[in-house]
């Protein structure tokens, strides 16, 4: 339905905050893409892991290279079935694109983000309830050396819950986030404690609902996330599929 009402609305002069993922294949992406040019309206699509502060605070340490290059990372968003949604749309493959795309995509997303797009990804992926992928662990291949990973799923027991963390290896020191732990966000230097650096108050949702009222409103904002950028997160998962699905390597074009 994004695509749809995307259009309805881009069309009615309308500016669009459109939930992620943008569309299910990248010609759907494309229109969304071209009719909001068309429209001169604002599209951002809600990528709210970019928005988030422990995330954002990370792109932040990446970017300024004071712990040397990364090394490794890995990420993890891992879920209890979601049986509460209308209709049960979640659990419909065709309509959601399984955990893949629904889930997913959140550190996919995050790994262009921060990484840039990967010359190639190779993903192992089960099948689960929704007929698709319901669980996946990708690796991001990139020219250097460095190893970039994610995994996710909603396949996980109800009793589970929710867990979404990551693990950055730098040169000289690492990073970890685990929203299940207290506290959740840790620079751990290689000597002595580890510590809590500050990050902004809010979660991803508000924070990105904020940037597109200010961006409405006319202000200057930076440039967090973009339709084009959008659109390679769904480009980045339909490789991801298509991997799991060969099991071979595929390359990202």
């Amino acid at each position: 339905m994004h695509k749809d009402f995307t259009l309805k609305a881009l069309e009615a002069g309308l500016n669009v905050l459109c939930e992620k993922p943008m569309a299910l294949n990248l010609q759907q992406c494309d229109e969304m893409i071209a009719t909001a040019k068309k429209s001169g309206k604002i599209l951002q699509i809600g990528h709210c892991i970019r928005f988030w502060p422990e995330y954002a605070k990370t792109k932040e340490i990446i970017d300024s290279g004071e712990h040397g290059r990364v090394m490794a990372a890995t990420f993890q968003r891992l879920s209890l079935t979601p049986t509460w949604s209308w209709d049960n749309w979640l659990l419909t493959g065709k309509r959601s694109g399984g955990a893949l795309m629904d889930l997913h995509i959140h550190d996919s997303d995050f790994v262009q983000y921060v990484f840039g797009i990967p010359k190639a990804v190779y993903s192992r992926a089960a099948r689960g309830p929704s007929g698709d992928f319901d669980h996946v662990m990708t690796q991001y291949i990139y020219d250097d050396e460095k190893v970039i990973t994610a995994e996710g799923g909603f396949v996980m027991s109800p009793s589970f819950g929710f867990e979404m963390s990551f693990n950055i290896i730098f040169e000289k020191a690492t990073i970890v986030y685990d929203c299940t732990r207290e506290p959740p966000f840790k620079i751990c230097p290689p000597e002595g404690d580890a510590l809590t650096p500050k990050v902004e108050s809010g979660d991803g949702w508000s924070l990105e609902i904020a940037h597109f009222i200010k961006a409405v409103n006319g202000q200057k904002v930076p440039q967090i996330t973009t339709p084009a950028q959008s659109r390679d997160s769904v480009k980045l998962i339909l490789a991801e599929r298509e991997s799991a699905q060969s099991g071979k390597e595929i390359p990202v074009r």
